[in-house]
């Protein structure tokens, strides 16, 4: 005697990333991160989703440019010279 896979009931369903993690497409973009950062929990090859469309405001997790190289940094230095890219919205990682 066989029973089905409770399994079975979901195997239809789509999951759309873009649709679950992207809230304004024309102003998000995907970035890799390609060296650690601990304190923000950023692992090399994980996937940043970023909005350009959120105003930045202090403690905002952001993709900022700052002498000449991008870096993800959380916004809480006024004296700071950089630009911000964008706000990350989530953080991909890899296991």
């Amino acid at each position: 005697m066989s029973f089905p896979s409770p399994a079975a009931d979901y195997l239809d369903l789509k999951l759309d990333l873009n649709q679950e993690l992207v809230d304004n497409p024309p102003a998000t973009f995907f970035v890799r991160a390609t060296r650690p950062h601990p304190e923000l929990k950023v692992s090399p090859d994980d996937i940043i989703v970023v909005d350009k469309s959120i105003s930045p405001r202090k403690g905002h997790l952001a993709v900022c440019f700052s002498d000449g190289v991008f870096k993800v940094q959380r916004i809480d230095k006024q004296d700071s010279e950089y630009v911000v890219w964008g706000v990350v919205t989530y953080i991909i990682h890899k296991v």
